[in-house]
């Protein structure tokens, strides 16, 4: 292409930009893109108002990294089977690990031992679901007297 410049009163060579064409794709191609566009932009969402505690707990139980922990996030809340049992699982593992902590702190005994002590007993060893529930006992009956010490004294004064 030429321009006229007024300045030079002659033709001057204008280069043009080079257009790259993009090669065209299929219906299936198009749809895949889409999709995983809006799983990308789900997981981001997600990923700004989730806790990041959980999230990185799911990383880790599922054994992968953040960025895909939040899209498995964003999927199950689609709807996707697959990604509600990883989060189901990981849901259950940090409530064990509640329990767990639990029972050690109430219990007086170490994480390792509570963490053995739950493992038999979602095995089935009755002797191990006994211990729990004797744990979980003591601890309540300590704590309803703790509290009918303390109303007992403001009632007093």
């Amino acid at each position: 292409m030429f321009k006229i410049s007024p300045a030079m009163g002659s033709r001057v060579a204008v280069a043009r930009p080079y257009k790259v064409k993009k090669p065209k794709l299929t219906d299936a191609e198009r749809k895949a893109l889409v999709k995983e566009r809006k799983e990308i932009n789900a997981s981001q969402k997600v990923a700004k108002r989730i806790d990041q505690e959980v999230l990185a707990q799911l990383s880790s139980h599922a054994g992968v990294p953040l960025e895909q922990a939040a899209r498995i996030l964003a999927l199950a809340n689609q709807g996707d089977s697959a990604a509600r049992r990883t989060v189901r699982g990981a849901r259950e593992a940090r409530h064990l690990e509640t329990r767990i902590r639990l029972s050690a702190t109430k219990g007086g005994i170490t994480i390792e031992e509570a963490r053995e002590l739950h493992n038999r007993a979602h095995a089935g060893d009755e002797s191990a679901k006994a211990k729990i529930q004797e744990i979980r006992q003591k601890h309540a009956n300590q704590t309803a007297g703790a509290d009918t010490d303390f109303t007992n004294l403001s009632k007093k004064d």
